[in-house]
């Protein structure tokens, strides 16, 4: 029917959280929105396909270079999306640089912690056939290994706090389950 609501689709949520986590540490730090805002709309256009953040921002400049997008700013974006894979980084890794590479890291890593993360990542297929006991303990081994990692990497202060406190809702919540 046409009047049906479309599927749960994760990734169109995922960029759509990404976009608005992203404009927001965008305003509280005084980075360039135009730059934070296309790429984290176009920072997966290429997810699936090997290196895609590479793949990524090759394919963004050609759709950028299509538009009234400003020019001088397309290499930003571009470079924002190159360096956005992966779930955390070298704990001796400085900050990314430009502020609009390290914003795009963070809101990416952001929208994957909290509650809404563990609401989700109870739907991987990866997860079909374990008991509510064996799922919760595959969530609190991910949450506790993976995604501690993934705060302790966040570029800014700003993200800091904000996945420190998703970060503990996930724990509390397993906790609490």
């Amino acid at each position: 029917k046409d009047d049906e609501a479309p599927p749960f689709n994760y990734r169109w949520e995922h960029v759509q959280a990404v976009a608005a986590l992203a404009l927001h540490l965008a305003q509280v730090m005084g980075a360039d929105d135009e730059i934070v805002e296309a790429a984290a709309w176009l920072h997966d256009i290429c997810k699936g396909q090997p290196n895609h953040g590479v793949a990524g921002a090759l394919q963004a400049r050609a759709i950028l270079g299509q538009t009234d997008f400003p020019p001088s700013k397309i290499d930003a974006v571009a470079q924002a999306i190159s360096v956005h894979v992966g779930l955390y980084r070298a704990p001796e890794a400085a900050p990314l640089q430009p502020p609009e590479a390290a914003i795009l890291w963070d809101a990416d890593k952001l929208s994957k912690l909290g509650v809404q993360a563990l609401a989700y990542n109870m739907s991987m297929s990866f997860m079909r056939g374990l008991t509510l006991t064996q799922r919760r303990a595959n969530l609190r081994e991910y949450t506790e290994g993976v995604l501690a990692r993934t705060v302790a990497s966040m570029n800014t202060f700003e993200a800091g706090v904000l996945a420190q406190a998703r970060y503990q809702a996930m724990l509390d919540t397993l906790t609490l389950w």
